[in-house]
């Protein structure tokens, strides 16, 4: 039910002027494809809470603030103003009972 191309349109209109893909590595032509490597960390509940606090002053959502984080590093690996990248939502209501726990 969605209006294709005025999303499409609104998507050109966005990206408009990027001239390649974001990337934090050199393309190698030779090198074979391997998985990513994975990188995890935590923060204590308290730091979490404070990183949740600082979010709602301001605004925003702890994952926007994430995301925020992420597009620094990637400007500044890529020495680049211009960095895209995007995530997956599911495209579901936040006030559909369970949604929290459905997959697929």
């Amino acid at each position: 039910t969605q209006d294709r191309p005025a999303a499409e349109r609104a998507w050109r209109e966005s990206l408009a002027g990027l001239t390649e893909p974001t990337r934090i590595a050199p393309m190698d032509a030779g090198r074979l494809p391997t998985a990513p490597r994975r990188h995890e960390f935590g923060l204590t509940e308290e730091a979490t809470a404070a990183l949740v606090e600082r979010a709602r002053a301001h605004g925003l959502t702890l994952n926007t603030v994430v995301q925020g984080a992420w597009a620094l590093v990637l400007g500044r690996l890529t020495g680049s103003d211009d960095a895209v990248f995007g995530v997956t939502v599911s495209g579901r209501p936040a006030d559909l009972p369970g949604v929290e726990d459905m997959v697929g």
